[in-house]
């Protein structure tokens, strides 16, 4: 029925369930009860290969359990597999509760997304406290393949320490940091980052950068990385009001030889020369706008590291592009080893 204020007041049993579903046995009981906001309940439930037992109540406070002995995804989710065991609980405040979990999973797959291992295991409370929750993945495809995935999740949700590593075919990341909440603002440090490609210069980051969300606009702070064979890439914003800025120092041209496609030999491209960059990006009313800058004193291209003599040699290299919506405009200018010279301007829209 409903309640005064129109709300719906219901219980609903459902004893000794039986019959087929999905061409699976089915065989359990539910109970349940609604008020208005309110819902508690209980749930013993079989389906095919898989045991499901929950209970609890959600009001003002959530005290949420379950128990998968074990889940057979495709017995609920048709084109699913892989099996899930163990327990998870929710208990707190209805938008933040704390969070318990002991599960595990092999051969999972849903759509494009698989892992052939999956562990959590261990308790995270929401607002306060000294949690500390694990995360272990092997096998997963999930846009990048991943040949292991590691986290750690310590303290609370709003005030978090994380430390995760990804490693795959393209290579490695590894990171920590620190998130805090403070109203609706997140804030916190990017405390240590690697990523090292596995056929490219590693990147580490030269210091802690410090970072801000608040769900319309983030920020920033500078945060550089150095390439094992020298030089910087720093970045730096506060979008949308003052924008980003990239910057680099002494970056050696040899970093494109990792990036682009081997010659007919399988060789790599051999590159000379360093080379500075500066690029901001500014909002402009309900659009955007960019420029970029890049000098070179001298470069060149080379046959082999071992060539005494460069296929195509520059000097005073300097590049201007500015960029927005409707538009890209460049020029560029150089001079040439053979005694010439390299002038061009080009301007264009986006189409």
């Amino acid at each position: 029925g409903l309640r005064a204020d129109g709300r719906l007041r219901a219980e609903l049993q459902a004893h000794d369930l039986g019959g087929r579903l999905r061409g699976r046995a089915l065989a359990g009981h539910a109970d349940a009860a609604i008020d208005g906001d309110a819902y508690r309940g209980q749930l013993a439930l079989t389906l095919g290969g898989s045991r499901i037992d929950a209970r609890g109540s959600v009001d003002t406070a959530v005290a949420v359990t379950a128990s998968l002995a074990p889940l057979r995804l495709d017995d609920l989710l048709p084109g699913a597999r892989g099996v899930l065991r163990g327990t998870l609980a929710l208990r707190g405040a209805r938008t933040a509760p704390d969070i318990a979990v002991d599960l595990a999973g092999s051969d999972l797959a849903f759509g494009a997304y698989r892992a052939s291992r999956v562990q959590a295991q261990g308790r995270l409370p929401w607002r306060a406290g000294d949690g500390d929750l694990r995360l272990e993945a092997s096998g997963v495809q999930a846009g990048l393949p991943l040949d292991t995935l590691h986290a750690r999740l310590r303290g609370a949700v709003e005030r978090l320490q994380l430390d995760a590593e990804a490693r795959g075919e393209a290579g490695r990341l590894a990171l920590s940091a620190q998130a805090r909440r403070q109203g609706a603002r997140w804030d916190g440090t990017l405390a240590t980052l690697t990523l090292a490609p596995a056929q490219a210069a590693a990147w580490t980051l030269r210091q802690p950068a410090r970072w801000a969300w608040d769900g319309r606009s983030g920020a920033l702070s500078e945060a550089c990385l150095a390439a094992t064979g020298g030089g910087t890439l720093c970045v730096q914003g506060d979008w949308p009001r003052r924008g980003l800025d990239l910057h680099g120092e002494a970056l050696p041209l040899a970093l494109l030889g990792d990036w682009l496609p081997r010659r007919e030999d399988g060789r790599r491209w051999v590159f000379d020369g360093t080379l500075d960059l500066t690029a901001q990006l500014r909002p402009q009313g309900g659009a955007w706008r960019a420029s970029a800058s890049l000098t070179s004193a001298s470069g060149g291209l080379r046959n082999s590291a071992r060539a005494r003599r460069a296929l195509l040699a520059y000097r005073d290299l300097t590049l201007a592009a500015s960029l927005d919506p409707q538009r890209i405009e460049a020029r560029i200018a150089a001079g040439l080893d053979s005694g010439g010279r390299l002038d061009a301007h080009f301007a264009t829209g986006w189409d």
